[in-house]
C-alpha cells in the first residue's frame, strides 16, 4: 500500500473493540487462565520443561493447540501440536513445508512468531523429545515413525479475525480499512519472500 495510506490510519486510529474482544474470548485462553491460576497444572516434558501446559484448549489448523506458560518470561503462548506428522511421505512433506516457512519469515509483526519447535514421540506415556533419527523406536530394524508430533510455540493471538467477524459488534469502516491494510501489509512481505499463501481465510 502507498505510504500515504499507512500515514492515514496511525492517524484516524478505529476505536477499540472492547465488545468484539470480550465476546470472542469468552470461554478462551483469557477467560479461563484465572481459573487455572490455583489448580494443578502440567509441566510439558519437551522443551526442557520450560513451559506449563495450563490446560486451556486453544484454537489452530491442521493440529491441536495447547495454551501454556513459559516460566522464564511468565508470557502466554501457544503450543500447537502437529500429530503423527510422519504417517506419510505427504504429511511430512506438508509439515516440512510448513516449518520452513514459519522459520524463513520471522521478523515482521503481521506474521506469526515462532519461539520454539521440537520433535517429540507421543506414543509413551510422556512425551520424549527426538533429537535425530537414531533416537527413534526400531520394530524389525527399520525406524518406528507413527506417534511422532512436532511442537510448535508461537505467539499467543488475543483472538482472530474469524471470531471478530463471527461477533455481533459492528464494525466501522475504520476497522475494516485497519484488518484490510495489517492483512495485505502481511501479505505483501511474504509474497516478497516468494511464498503465496494457499489458504488465506479469515481464522488463519
Amino acid at each position: 500500500m502507498a505510504k500515504g495510506a499507512e500515514s492515514n490510519l496511525s492517524l484516524h486510529r478505529p476505536e477499540p473493540l472492547a465488545g468484539t474482544f470480550a465476546q470472542a474470548r469468552r470461554g478462551s485462553a483469557f477467560e479461563q487462565e484465572r481459573e487455572t491460576e490455583n489448580s494443578s497444572r502440567v509441566m510439558l516434558q519437551s522443551f526442557g520443561g520450560r513451559y506449563v501446559d495450563l490446560g486451556i484448549p486453544g484454537c489452530g489448523t491442521r493440529g491441536t493447540v495447547r495454551v501454556a506458560r513459559d516460566i522464564h518470561t511468565g508470557r502466554l503462548v501457544a503450543v500447537k501440536s502437529l500429530q503423527d506428522c510422519l504417517r506419510s511421505e505427504a504429511v511430512a512433506k506438508r509439515t516440512l513445508r510448513e516449518l520452513r516457512h514459519l522459520r524463513h519469515l520471522q521478523g515482521h509483526e503481521n506474521v506469526l512468531e515462532v519461539v520454539d519447535v521440537e520433535v517429540v514421540d507421543s506414543t509413551r506415556r510422556a512425551q520424549i523429545p527426538i533429537r535425530s533419527v537414531t533416537e527413534l523406536a526400531l520394530v524389525g530394524g527399520r525406524p518406528v515413525l507413527e506417534g511422532i508430533d512436532v511442537l510448535i510455540v508461537s505467539g499467543l493471538m488475543e483472538t482472530d479475525l474469524g471470531q471478530i467477524l463471527g461477533s455481533r459488534q459492528p464494525l466501522s469502516l475504520e476497522h475494516c480499512r485497519l484488518f484490510l491494510y495489517q492483512l495485505l501489509r502481511g501479505l505483501k512481505y511474504i509474497h516478497s519472500a516468494g511464498v503465496v499463501h494457499g489458504d488465506l481465510e479469515p481464522k488463519h
